[in-house]
């Protein structure tokens, strides 16, 4: 928190950035909103805005269920997120 008592937003890690930007927009195109295709993977709402956002990693079984539900290789959203 800062000094003022609100909480700072942490700042986007560019790799995570990246792969989340791949993610937020083959949701998009697949046209989901984040609600159910959160129930789909198994996360919370908040943890999918955290990773699309750059603010969260994740493991690579959470990559999986996301790429399942995208219809994508894992290695499609890496390649496609310049990795």
């Amino acid at each position: 928190m800062s000094s003022s008592g609100k909480t700072l937003a942490k700042k986007p890690n560019p790799v995570y950035l990246k792969i989340g930007t791949v993610i937020r927009t083959r949701r998009k195109a697949l046209g989901m909103v984040q609600k159910p295709f959160s129930k789909k993977i198994r996360l919370a709402q908040a943890q999918l805005s955290r990773l699309e956002n750059g603010q969260q990693g994740m493991r690579f079984d959470v990559l999986l269920r996301i790429s399942k539900a995208l219809n994508a290789a894992p290695s499609e959203i890496l390649v496609e997120a310049g990795l």
